[in-house]
């Protein structure tokens, strides 16, 4: 047992010891942690990603002085190490929030898909480190909804994603996720689109709301240094319970989405239109060329037949019989 705690304490230390180890780069808004042989990315992002943040403060208008320590992963080794133990989706993560100690974990940059996803990523979790310093309670469908809407992460895909679930009546309701992912990993995705849609839904038919809810979130923190329950803040600056603004925002997904596919239909009509029309202009052209063929045919047909000809020398040629058969009778 002696041994075994021994060992436990060597492995803290040396953790403290390698994490010591980084260097560091301070910037207006984040502090980066780094491993020497990334310090010029380090100081790269430093630079990106306070435009970034700042960008994004301006457009909720909220402005908090405090600044978010990011670590970048020495390696992918040391990230596993970091999320063992937690849950599924934050092991396969890109990255992740550790609200324990207000520190973004960065996977190993490496890994990344370049430049443009690795700040994607880090926006995505600077946003969840950015509603955890003003608001108690946020439900998980706002801070990914938040997260991947003003991240830059929102795409089409979302919008397909959650047509997909009305169609089959596979669409979660906010209720439904306010404190987990859901199981199956297969519903994930679903669970950022539906997220997503409901921060856009928000932010773009309620933009007076959206921006009173940030600054009487601020306001409380300057005031008091706290935090402000979410269903509170909620209420007070939409008018309406999240239960209330669910229903309506599933109603108003469905007008948009039957609007889209309405667009959609004519969009695929009108060239399909022109090309049975187009289709319908050639068939019948041929079918006159063959008319005109069979038409011409006939009559040449006509022409070269032996019973054919004038009429009028038909006739004197009968004529002209009948009287010499009855001449050469009457010599008889």
């Amino acid at each position: 047992m002696y041994k075994y705690l021994l060992c436990l304490l060597f492995l803290f230390l040396s953790t403290l010891y390698a994490e010591s180890n980084f260097n560091q780069i301070k910037g207006d808004s984040v502090i980066i942690q780094y491993k020497p042989e990334q310090v010029e990315l380090a100081r790269y992002l430093t630079s990106v990603m306070d435009r970034q943040i700042s960008v994004f403060q301006k457009k909720l208008g909220v402005y908090p002085d405090s600044q978010v320590t990011v670590t970048l992963s020495p390696s992918e080794e040391w990230y596993r190490e970091r999320t063992e133990g937690r849950k599924e989706i934050v092991k396969k993560a890109q990255a992740y929030f550790d609200s324990s100690n207000k520190t973004i974990i960065i996977r190993d940059p490496g890994s990344q898909r370049g430049i443009s996803g690795l700040r994607t990523v880090f926006m995505h979790e600077y946003i969840h480190y950015f509603i955890d310093s003003y608001i108690a309670g946020a439900p998980l469908w706002f801070h990914e909804g938040m997260a991947v809407y003003f991240s830059g992460g929102y795409g089409i895909n979302h919008e397909i994603l959650f047509a997909w679930g009305y169609l089959f009546g596979r669409r979660p309701a906010l209720m439904e996720m306010v404190s987990g992912y859901p199981d199956s990993q297969n519903s994930w995705e679903m669970f950022y689109a539906v997220s997503a849609l409901a921060v856009k839904t928000m932010y773009k038919e309620y933009k007076p709301e959206f921006y009173r809810f940030w600054y009487t979130a601020e306001t409380v923190k300057q005031q008091t240094g706290g935090k402000v329950q979410f269903g509170q803040l909620f209420r007070k600056n939409f008018f309406m319970t999240v239960s209330q603004f669910d229903t309506y925002f599933g109603t108003q997904q469905k007008r948009v989405f039957i609007g889209q596919s309405s667009a959609l239909t004519a969009t695929f009509i009108g060239p399909l239109m022109a090309i049975i029309l187009v289709l319908a202009f050639i068939r019948k052209k041929r079918d006159n060329r063959r008319l005109s063929k069979q038409w011409t045919e006939e009559e040449e047909l006509a022409d070269e037949s032996p019973e054919a000809g004038d009429p009028v020398s038909e006739g004197s040629g009968t004529e002209e019989g009948i009287p010499t058969q009855q001449t050469e009778s009457i010599h008889d």
